[in-house]
C-alpha cells in the first residue's frame, strides 16, 4: 500500500497561517511537498523561492524546480543554475516526503522545441517525451563509441545510456503513455552488448596496466580503479543523469 512518506519534523511544524504569503525559505518547500489548497501561492521573503499551483521556483518562471503531481509523484528539474537554484533544488528534494510508494522523476520542464514536458505529461502526449530520451540517449552513445577516451570515460556514458532507459521505463509506465520502450530510438541489444563488453576489457586492461605500473605511480592504477567501478556502474545506475538545462 502506498504511504505518502514520513514527514520531518520541519514539515510537522509548518503549517500554513491565515491567509499569509511570506514564510521562511526553509519552510517554502515543506508547504508547497505536502500540498497547497486551492493552489495557494507562498514564498520567501526576498521572492527568490516561490510556488505557483502544483510547481515551486527559483527566482523566475525560467527555472521551475519540481512540480507535485499527487501526494506520491513528483517531477524534478536534475539541471543545474547557480549556487543559490542549486540550494533552492536541494531544499526542495529535502522537502519531498519519503517512503513506500513515492515516485521522483528526473525530467526537465523544456524539451525540444522549447515543449515542456511536464505539461505534456500530464497530456499523456508521448511525442515530445520520446523526442527528449532518443536525443539524451543518441548523445551518449555517440559519445561512447568515441575512439580516444578513457576506459572510465567510456563506462560513465554507457551508465548513463543505461540510467535513461530505466529512466523511461519508469516515467512510461506511471503515466500510462502510449509509446512503447521499443520505440525511444535506444541502441539495439546487440549494440549495447558489444559496448559492455568493450568497457570491461578496456576496465580489466587499465587495471592491468596499474599493476605493472611501478611503485609510486599512482596515476594508472587511480585510473583502473575508477574504470572498474564505472564499469559495475554501466550495469544498472541508480539515478538519473545530470542534465544541462533544456
Amino acid at each position: 500500500m502506498a504511504i505518502s512518506g514520513v514527514m520531518s519534523d520541519r514539515a510537522r511544524s509548518t503549517r500554513l497561517t491565515g491567509r499569509r504569503e511570506v514564510y521562511p525559505s526553509n519552510e517554502v518547500p515543506h508547504l508547497w511537498a505536502h500540498g497547497l489548497p486551492d493552489g495557494r501561492k507562498v514564498r520567501n521573503p526576498t521572492g527568490s523561492f516561490w510556488t505557483r499551483g502544483d510547481t515551486i521556483y527559483s527566482y523566475g518562471e525560467h527555472f521551475p524546480i519540481a512540480r507535485r503531481v499527487d501526494a506520491d509523484t513528483f517531477l524534478y528539474n536534475p539541471a543545474r543554475y547557480s549556487n543559490t537554484t542549486g540550494g533552492h533544488q536541494s531544499a526542495t528534494r529535502r522537502a519531498m516526503p519519503h517512503g513506500d510508494g513515492v515516485e521522483v522523476f528526473h525530467l526537465p520542464p523544456i524539451g525540444p522545441d522549447r515543449v515542456n514536458l511536464w505539461d505534456a505529461l500530464a497530456r499523456k502526449d508521448s511525442r515530445p517525451i520520446v523526442e527528449w530520451f532518443r536525443a539524451q540517449i543518441d548523445k551518449r552513445a555517440r559519445a561512447a563509441v568515441a575512439p580516444r577516451i578513457r576506459a572510465e570515460t567510456r563506462a560513465g556514458h554507457l551508465a548513463q545510456i543505461d540510467a535513461l532507459i530505466r529512466e523511461w521505463g519508469r516515467v512510461h509506465a506511471r503515466f500510462g503513455l502510449r509509446c512503447k520502450l521499443d520505440r525511444v530510438g535506444a541502441p539495439d541489444a546487440a549494440a549495447l552488448d558489444a559496448l559492455r563488453e568493450r568497457v570491461r576489457v578496456e576496465s580489466v586492461e587499465v587495471e592491468r596496466r596499474g599493476a605493472r605500473a611501478p611503485r609510486g605511480a599512482r596515476a594508472h592504477r587511480t585510473n583502473g580503479t575508477r574504470a572498474r567501478r564505472a564499469a559495475r556502474g554501466a550495469g544498472g545506475i541508480q539515478h538519473p543523469p545530470r542534465m544541462a538545462e533544456g
